[in-house]
């Protein structure tokens, strides 16, 4: 496509993009469409047989439209691909990208109805976690489709203390250079994090290897979530898989429940043990797949999996450690719409039906949704 051509916006999907339609009736995912919206676009790229394409004119405009309240987005900012869609909007296409996941993938025709309203939560300041850009002059992200920095004062979305941290990189870098003089720093890509602090009245440790959710109320809104499907239910036989630090098993463990937490990272295990320390709760350090639940060797039938796989989903290479347990309840966390609907299916073919799913606005401003999933034994009344 050498010249721009009229395209029609159909929905958002998983990774942001607007599906669209040509003139023609082929169809063409556009960075920043919205459903509704009539647009003079051009094609970018093709990948295979699909094509991608960018707005050259809008033509129609979606009353969910607004000017991005960053300021940072007109210099080209790649940090936010949502600016340009009002909150309430946003929080209504990312469950309907969540329904379209689940009645494709997973096959789920009655999705609608067991897909919840999207969580709201924090959409300032909120981000814990965040790679960034410094040298000696400032900090900042890096541009839309590039390499190049987009200086930042005051990030909207990224934590008070990350930003803290970030000017402090910069002041260390100033200082490594000023000896001499004229020098140019180049610019340094860094991690700046937010210490998690006490979750249930536990200090937390937390390693800089070790994954933790990007938003600085998940952990509270997602340990809600679980506990209230476990109820009032006393002494239930946990597995915790891809356990991390060990967020999800000290839910459960303080409550009295016993837990085996599985893990990968030798980092997270490290602060698993020190975050556990004290509860019934068993730790594995194993590659999931690995991990095969034994009812003697943990002293009983599991009564409940929590898994919160990351964005590749748990796939069907360790979907068997999960059927391994036999458990009455799935919790299942998914980062990722299309992961989370693949995973979703596994569960379905293999005895499991879906009884509500919660879509959680962790990250404001961006396509980014997280599902927390309910899934039954066919044979289990709750």
């Amino acid at each position: 496509m050498n010249q721009a051509i009229m395209a029609s916006g159909i929905k958002l999907v998983a990774s942001g993009l607007c599906l669209s339609r040509l003139e023609s009736g082929e169809v063409i995912f556009v960075d920043g469409l919205l459903p509704g919206e009539h647009a003079k676009v051009r094609e970018t790229r093709t990948k295979g047989k699909t094509k991608f394409g960018e707005i050259e004119e809008l033509v129609d405009i979606s009353p969910a439209r607004v000017d991005p309240p960053c300021v940072y987005v007109e210099q080209g900012c790649g940090g936010c691909d949502w600016q340009h869609i009002n909150l309430e909007s946003q929080r209504e296409y990312k469950r309907e990208i969540v329904i379209d996941a689940l009645e494709r993938i997973a096959k789920v025709p009655q999705a609608r109805d067991l897909v919840k309203n999207t969580i709201e939560l924090e959409d300032k300041h909120y981000r814990t976690t965040a790679r960034i850009l410094c040298d000696s002059s400032g900090w900042g992200f890096r541009a839309k489709h590039s390499h190049d920095i987009v200086r930042v004062r005051d990030c909207m979305v990224l934590n008070k203390e990350c930003q803290r941290q970030a000017l402090d990189v910069v002041e260390s870098i100033r200082i490594s250079v000023e000896p001499n003089a004229g020098a140019k720093s180049e610019l340094h890509e860094v991690q700046v994090r937010r210490s998690p602090g006490e979750l249930l009245n536990v200090m937390l440790s937390l390693s800089r290897e070790s994954f933790y959710q990007g938003h600085i109320r998940a952990p509270e809104i997602m340990i809600k979530l679980l506990m209230e499907e476990v109820g009032i239910k006393k002494n239930l036989n946990c597995v915790d898989l891809y356990s991390g630090v060990g967020v999800f098993a000290l839910a459960l463990a303080s409550k009295g429940h016993k837990v085996i937490a599985v893990e990968g990272n030798h980092h997270a295990i490290g602060d698993a043990y020190k975050n556990l320390e004290g509860f019934d709760a068993t730790i594995i350090h194993s590659d999931v797949k690995k991990f095969r639940y034994d009812e003697d060797a943990f002293t009983g039938k599991c009564d409940l999996v929590v898994a919160d796989p990351s964005r590749e989903g748990i796939s069907k290479y360790a979907i068997d450690a999960l059927l391994s347990c036999h458990a009455n309840k799935v919790v299942l966390i998914s980062c990722d719409p299309a992961a989370g609907a693949r995973d979703g299916l596994l569960l379905l073919e293999n005895g499991y039906n879906l009884k509500s799913c919660v879509p959680i606005d962790m990250f404001s401003y961006t396509h980014h949704v997280e599902m927390f999933s309910i899934f039954e034994r066919y044979s289990f009344n709750a």
